[in-house]
């Protein structure tokens, strides 16, 4: 019996796929326990592996490619193109720009009911709306702990948070219309979540020290590339 694809939290969407039937290809499957375990051990966003092994599960889940609109019933492929990996990278993608945003300072100009209401569900300011299988949410760390975490420096310019925002409108732009309504939630939720980072970011701009400009470059570029989100 094939069991629902389960993303209510990172941890359940990729048990979710070794749970599929007809299984899926054995790359995914490996690939997916790898990063369970990376998951689980991810102390902070500066795993450059982790970061780029959720693009691997994207491309997994696109035929090998970000051609646009792959899934279960493509006949224009050597082998049929599973959606799932895409989707559960998708919600990987999610998770990960919602941490990288709260390491950020909180804006300046928000009040504290603000933040409080923001941070209800997913904390992309989606009202607390998951997909499709919404289990319990998530515990929030205390108050003192989550401003404790909060970066008072800014982020790294080589971060590989950048590294995912620059494949990211290009993935957003190729799948904005899939087939899967399930998929197409995952990239209206990642849309969320890489505008709100790249919003809370500009609070960095300025300076003038060769790694503030580096860092200055980087965000001019996520904001470029929100800007090809919205025109897509």
């Amino acid at each position: 019996e094939n069991e629902r694809m389960d993303f209510s939290t990172v941890d359940r969407a990729l048990v979710s796929l070794s749970r599929r039937h007809p299984p899926l290809p054995a790359e995914v499957l490996d690939l997916s326990a790898e990063l369970l375990e990376q998951q689980k051990q991810l102390s902070s966003g500066e795993d450059v592996a982790y970061a780029r092994n959720i693009l691997r599960l994207i491309e997994l889940g696109s035929g090998g490619g970000y051609d646009g609109g792959s899934n279960d019933d493509d006949v224009g492929n050597e082998k049929k193109v599973r959606w799932e990996p895409l989707a559960v990278g998708l919600r990987l993608i999610v998770d990960y720009l919602e941490k990288r945003t709260e390491e950020l300072p909180a804006d300046t100009g928000a009040s504290g009911d603000d933040d409080d209401e923001e941070d209800e569900g997913t904390g992309l300011g989606t009202g607390g709306g998951g997909v499709y299988a919404e289990g319990p949410r998530i515990p929030n760390v205390s108050e003192e702990s989550k401003e404790t975490e909060r970066a008072s420096r800014p982020p790294n310019p080589n971060s590989p948070v950048f590294e995912l925002m620059a494949a990211l409108p290009k993935i957003v732009n190729a799948y904005v219309e899939h087939a899967e309504p399930r998929v197409r939630s995952l990239v209206a939720q990642t849309v969320g979540g890489y505008a709100l980072y790249a919003t809370s970011l500009l609070n960095w701009l300025g300076g003038s020290s060769s790694e503030e400009k580096e860092l200055n470059e980087a965000i001019h570029k996520a904001q470029a590339g929100r800007q090809q989100i919205h025109n897509a």
